[in-house]
């Protein structure tokens, strides 16, 4: 018996729009005077992927994701004194759920275990 099923977010049941995307990044990085190269957002997502320092309870912390937007920020060339403060506004949209859109079927299953 299924007692309970959890679900990832971001690219699982729901699509980040555009405005978290490279050029999204880009964008972002002008209003902080960074010249984001968006060719270089995959590497560099990459990157602080392999970086990333996991709360050791497996707890949310704010800061490790503000750390790792960072390290995307310079990776893509953000090397300068924006790059912090340009982390910080792209986590603020992160957490925007106007900024996804749901997969088309995720509606569907989630209605599917509503029945079960």
């Amino acid at each position: 018996m299924i007692r309970a099923v959890l679900f990832d977010v971001d690219f699982t049941l729901a699509l980040p729009g555009p405005e978290l995307g490279p050029e999204g990044y880009r964008r972002l990085g002008e209003r902080h005077g960074l010249a984001l190269e968006p060719s270089r957002y995959e590497e560099a997502r990459r990157a602080a992927l392999a970086s990333l320092q996991r709360h050791p309870e497996l707890e949310h912390d704010d800061e490790i994701w503000v750390a790792f937007t960072e390290r995307i920020v310079r990776g893509m060339g953000g090397d300068a004194d924006g790059a912090h403060e340009c982390a910080l506004d792209l986590v603020a949209i992160w957490e925007s759920h106007d900024k996804f859109t749901l997969y088309e079927d995720g509606p569907p299953v989630l209605e599917e275990l509503r029945r079960h």
